[in-house]
């Protein structure tokens, strides 16, 4: 690839060697090295060879420094005679020119990728992974989490009640999601100088002023019943739940007896 107009050159995990003069370009400016390079061949990724003048140059790497220092680099091989037909080596110029720089440990991404989608909901914001691999190494490149759309937040259609005890409670059941509550109890809050029963769930808070609440109505008052018995024949009368009447049965009852003497 010497004398191409190679801007970016990615070395697979498979490549265990790169020849001499491989990739001498004046017009490369990323090269991205696996992890199972073990030579590097002499000028490789050195225009400086030809006496032209090298552009800058980042050499990216999977590999950590140390590892990456362990490679060996300005080899000059049988092979690399055999394809110059013999000719000498040139110059120990080394593998990489004078401007190159390295980023260890810095990745060749791919395709971004969309992981750990969680759909938006009452109580979840909308969110996902943005997610790249790279594409020598496999390894993750990058990921960054987008947060979307904002939780609905529950919507309840609330009933409040307050027992003659004066504590309020409040149930209801989400439109949106159906959760429910039961009688959760309420707290009081005073707010300009108005008074408010709240409750919170999942971290929302819902409100109402406590004038607006209507205490259950007193029970009803039981009603009057009972029996009289008759000081002349011991007889005993029912005279039912309205007082008047029994009065009514028991003037009755003694003017039977008054007649019944005459």
């Amino acid at each position: 690839f010497t004398g191409t107009s190679l801007k970016e050159v990615v070395i697979p995990n498979q490549i265990r060697s790169i020849g001499a003069l491989a990739f001498c370009s004046d017009s490369l400016q990323d090269i991205y090295i696996g992890t199972g390079v073990e030579k590097i061949g002499l000028g490789a990724f050195n225009v400086e060879a030809f006496e032209i003048e090298s552009g800058p140059i980042k050499v990216h790497t999977c590999l950590s420094e140390d590892a990456f220092g362990a490679i060996q680099t300005g080899i000059w091989t049988a092979e690399d005679s055999a394809i110059l037909e013999g000719g000498e080596p040139p110059e120990m110029y080394p593998s990489f020119s004078s401007n190159t720089t390295f980023a260890y440990e810095s990745h060749h991404p791919g395709e971004v990728v969309i992981e750990n989608e969680v759909p938006v909901s009452c109580t979840e914001t909308k969110h996902y992974d943005r997610v790249t691999y790279c594409t020598i190494c496999e390894a993750q490149a990058s990921r960054i989490i987008i947060y979307a759309d904002p939780a609905y937040g529950h919507y309840f259609n609330l009933v409040w009640k307050k027992d003659a005890n004066g504590v309020i409670t409040a149930t209801g059941k989400c439109s949106r999601c159906d959760k429910t509550i039961t009688d959760q109890v309420a707290s009081r809050v005073t707010k300009n100088d108005i008074e408010y029963a709240v409750i919170e769930v999942d971290g929302q808070t819902f409100e109402k002023p406590v004038d607006e609440i209507i205490p259950p109505p007193a029970p009803p008052t039981p009603p009057i019943t009972g029996k009289f018995r008759c000081s002349m024949c011991s007889t005993a009368e029912k005279y039912g739940k309205i007082p008047v009447i029994g009065w009514f049965i028991t003037i009755l009852h003694y003017l039977v007896h008054l007649l019944s003497q005459k």
